[in-house]
């Protein structure tokens, strides 16, 4: 299938070699051989385990949540005359969109039916550098995400034992204001004692 110049203008990332392709897969924990690369409509099976993986790695969607369906889709599919026949279609279904979404995010719009059941080699190079691009591109932002969060922790702790020094000073203050306090009542009682004295030696 060739590309529009619309649709070529979707991707903006290198299309890389198999060698690269294949290391990075690697990298990401999804098992490639250069033939299913190669040869991917001889490999479907492996084809749709790849993407499967990849939905894991971009979307966070395990197998599991591809078989589960909304409460609104199974009644759609129990309306259906023969609603047997297409429970393994519903899950299919859910699959191909869910690919089609992160193709989107990986900056391709043509994904479809036929890269499943039809792949060609091109198509799936260019598939997985775009997800290999788009898998770069979080790991730098979750590194400077943490990095950043490791910065606010630090301030946030910072900033708490700034507060607690100023309370302790607070605590030291009033704590010297109370004894000045005392001091002075002291000072002021024993001043009225020996005015008193004073008085009292004057009578004599």
């Amino acid at each position: 299938m060739d590309l529009t110049a619309n649709q070529q203008q979707a991707f903006s990332f290198p299309i890389l070699k198999n060698a690269d392709i294949l290391h990075c897969m690697s990298e990401l924990g999804i098992d490639l051989t250069v033939d299913e690369l190669n040869e991917p409509h001889r490999h479907k099976d492996r084809v749709r385990a790849v993407f499967v993986n990849l939905l894991a790695i971009g979307r966070g969607m395990t197998e599991e949540d591809l078989c589960s369906h909304s409460d609104e889709a199974l009644r759609r599919r129990d309306a259906l005359s023969h609603p047997e026949m297409h429970e393994d279609s519903l899950s299919e279904l859910k699959f191909l969109k869910s690919a089609m979404k992160f193709m989107m995010v990986c900056g391709l719009r043509d994904f479809g039916w036929k890269d499943l059941h039809a792949p060609t080699s091109k198509r799936f190079r260019r598939q997985l550098s775009g997800a290999i691009n788009f898998a770069r591109f979080r790991e730098e932002r979750m590194l400077m995400y943490d990095e950043l969060t490791t910065q606010r922790e630090e301030i946030v702790v910072q900033l708490q034992e700034v507060k607690d020094e100023g309370t302790k000073l607070n605590i030291q203050l009033e704590e010297a204001k109370l004894a000045t306090d005392k001091e002075l009542k002291e000072m002021e009682e024993i001043e009225n004692d020996c005015v008193e004295v004073r008085k009292e030696r004057m009578m004599y």
